[in-house]
Formats: C-alpha cells, structure tokens, sequence
C-alpha cells in the first residue's frame, strides 16, 4: 500500500499541535481516499473541553496506556456526542492511550467515549468505529447517566481496553454503565471493564437497552459491577 499521507504529530513540544483538540479541529478534509492519522507522544497533557469528536476516516493513536495520557471535562444532557470527552465515528479509531474524564458542572449526562452520531448497516463491519488498547476512566460528579463508553447506531468495536467507571460521585435511577449499547451490534473482546458506584440506582458493566434493538457479542472480557 501507499504510504499515508497525512499524518499529524501532537506532542508537548516539537509537534504539530500541543493538545489533541487543536490537532482533530485542523482534520477538514478527511475521506476514504485521504484518511488521517494523528499520533499522540508521551505526555501527560493538560485538560481540554470537549466533544473531541474523530472525523470518519481518522486513526487517533498514543504511544500507549501508561505514556499518553489526556484529560478532558465533558458533559451533556443526552446520550449523544455532545455529553463525551471523545467521540468515534465511521470508520474511526482511538487507540493505545489512556483517558481520563472529568464531569462537567451542571450536566445530566456523562460518557468517556461516545460512538452515537450515525446509523449503519449491521453487516457493513468494515465501517465500524474502534476503541482498541484505550484505558478510560471516569468519577462522575452528580450526573443522572453515566458510561464509560456509549453505543448507539454505529457497531462499535472495542479491543484490548480497560473501561472505569467510579466510584466517586452520585448515580441516580439511570445509573452507572461501563458500556451502554442502544440499537447496535458491538463486540468487544479482550477486555476489563469494572463499574463502581455509591449512591441510588444501578451499577452495569454492560448495560443493553431493551427498548432497541442491541447485539452484543463478548469475547475473554473480564466484567465486574458493585454497587456499594
């Protein structure tokens, strides 16, 4: 294959960008004929808002769990891309940091990695969005529903992470999800996902919402939920 063209280098100095926000709002163009990759260095960056949402078409990847790692305050109203720190779309991959989710005041809703912008085909597997070796973490902060990672439409695929969620801060009757999965089909395989909560209404590792439909396919995944 040809080599990629477009890559884009985010790093505390001597990069392109120095925080991964200011890197995905440069992506304008990005397709299926001109795809991106961005690389995160080592670093702990400082926090940024978000949605950082990843275009179709772009690879967002670190130097690993335990030397790229990102902070970001995020929070919304609804189970959508706007109540993430990042969100995946088409064609899309996170890979190979860590991520760390702060709520942000006064919202309801609350997810590290949201897959929700789009409705695919189920059978289209090679347009689905990845989480492969990310570790996201979240302590929600008086949020009504909060997930690790969220899945709605797309067909998420998540590989080798570890997803966690608490256990500081309040839950309510929607509860706490380490994956929430509405009208989707999600595998997720080789993975950690543990959710701890503290205060009213449930704790899920994964949560399908009946009400869509869902399939859920899991494979050598270690799952652990505790309410406390």
């Amino acid at each position: 294959p040809e080599p990629l063209q477009n890559v884009i280098r985010v790093s505390p100095e001597n990069g392109d960008f120095n925080n991964i926000k200011s890197a995905i709002d440069s992506i304008t163009d990005a397709s299926a004929d001109n795809p991106y990759l961005v690389l995160i260095g080592p670093g702990d960056y400082p926090m940024v808002e978000g949605p950082i949402i990843v275009p179709e078409n772009v690879h967002v990847s670190g130097a690993g769990t335990n030397k790229t790692k990102l902070t970001i305050r995020a929070g919304g109203s609804g189970v959508d891309e706007a109540a993430a720190a990042m969100a995946v779309r088409l064609d899309s991959e996170i890979s190979n940091l860590s991520l760390t989710t702060i709520g942000r005041d006064g919202s309801t809703h609350l997810i590290g990695i949201a897959a929700t912008s789009t409705q695919p085909d189920a059978t289209l597997q090679t347009t689905r969005p990845k989480i492969t070796n990310v570790l996201t973490e979240m302590s929600p902060t008086g949020s009504v529903f909060n997930a690790g990672v969220a899945d709605r439409d797309n067909n998420l695929k998540i590989l080798r992470s570890f997803i966690r969620v608490g256990p500081d801060g309040l839950r309510s009757a929607q509860g706490a999800h380490g994956v929430f999965v509405g009208n989707s089909l999600i595998d997720i395989e080789d993975s950690l996902i543990t959710v701890t909560s503290d205060i009213v209404g449930p704790a899920h590792g994964v949560f399908v919402n009946a009400a869509n439909f869902a399939l859920t396919r899991i494979r050598n995944t270690d799952i652990r939920a505790t309410d406390m």
